[in-house]
């Protein structure tokens, strides 16, 4: 059978496929080149710069340096691993849960035999050091107690709470003694002295106040703090108090004062001429004591009231 004949010239006759031999096609310049998918498209030319290679050495020394920092991190691991476990831990010996709300302060008693801890559920319970076994209960206070002392000789305890009152009471079988309402505020903190006669307390009304741990009468009323005062405590020798208190610039601020006795106060004699001398004596809106109001007074200065005269009579009137 003879080979079919194929003629190699176009032909253009309707409904024919011509061919055109490949060396009669002209590449086309970049800026021709038709859009993709509607005809040929050039390679990107492949970039003359020869692969670089890594020696053996530089493979040998990254190893090295990586095996070097991993056994250097493992080993300062496994030191201070070594360091906390070394540090002796706590033990824990006695869980007192006698309290109904958040415990804000816990205090030992000189002879560590005790512990008294104060809580927002407005008590203070006394309690066994040993086996935690609850003492007494003092419930003289009205709403959270935020801090406690014991007095050095441990027969007494003062606390401080969000009802503005101070109040001393008896370690031994609760039993109320004084309560100090010379704060206008909640009492954050209180501080016997060292000798156990005075105590200083801190409030959010700004001040500390020092006052007599026997009958409670004002001695000292320290108002150098713009800002709520949190807490007291006394030098050693019972000279100077050292307060921090919350400050608009600064976390806290630590200042001290001298803490001295006040001079002997003066004894003012009712006058019932005089009305603003007839009602019972205040400081901050709260009473404190049976006497008559004094207008003008220092600030600051202690004040003893000289008991009224007998019903129906009247002293004179003092120039």
């Amino acid at each position: 059978m003879a080979p079919e004949q194929y003629d190699s010239s176009p032909d253009t006759s309707p409904g024919q496929l011509s061919t055109v031999p490949s060396e009669q096609f002209v590449p086309l310049s970049n800026e021709a080149s038709p859009p993709v998918g509607q005809g040929p498209t050039a390679l990107p030319e492949q970039s003359s710069v020869p692969a670089k290679r890594i020696s053996r050495r530089a493979v040998i020394v990254g190893a090295a340096g990586v095996t070097t920092v991993a056994i250097v991190g493992t080993g300062a691991f496994w030191l201070i691993h070594r360091l906390l476990h070394s540090i002796p831990q706590g033990t824990l010996l006695v869980t007192y849960r006698g309290h109904s709300e958040e415990v804000r302060s816990a205090r030992w008693s000189p002879d560590g035999r005790r512990i008294a801890s104060a809580s927002d559920d407005g008590t203070v319970q006394v309690w066994n050091a040993r086996d935690g076994s609850r003492i007494l209960t003092y419930r003289g206070h009205t709403d959270d107690v935020n801090s406690i002392a014991w007095s050095s000789d441990g027969r007494h305890i003062v606390s401080a709470s969000s009802d503005y009152t101070a109040q001393v009471w008896d370690a031994s079988d609760g039993r109320h003694l004084l309560t100090y309402r010379g704060h206008s505020n909640t009492v954050n903190s209180v501080r016997w002295s060292p000798d156990n006669k005075r105590i200083a307390s801190g409030s959010d009304d700004h001040t500390v106040q020092v006052w007599n741990a026997r009958d409670g009468n004002p001695l000292f009323i320290y108002r150098g703090h713009i800002q709520e005062v949190k807490s007291v405590s006394w030098s050693l020798d019972g000279k100077r108090v050292a307060v921090q208190s919350l400050a608009s610039t600064t976390n806290a601020l630590l200042n001290a004062f001298i803490a001295k006795e006040c001079p002997p106060p003066p004894i003012i004699p009712p006058c019932a001429s005089d009305a603003r001398r007839t009602v019972s004596a205040s400081r901050a809106g709260r009473t404190i004591s049976r006497g008559w109001r004094i207008a003008g007074m220092p600030r600051g200065l202690p004040l003893t009231f000289q008991p009224p005269a007998a019903e129906g009579t009247s002293p004179p009137c003092a120039n």
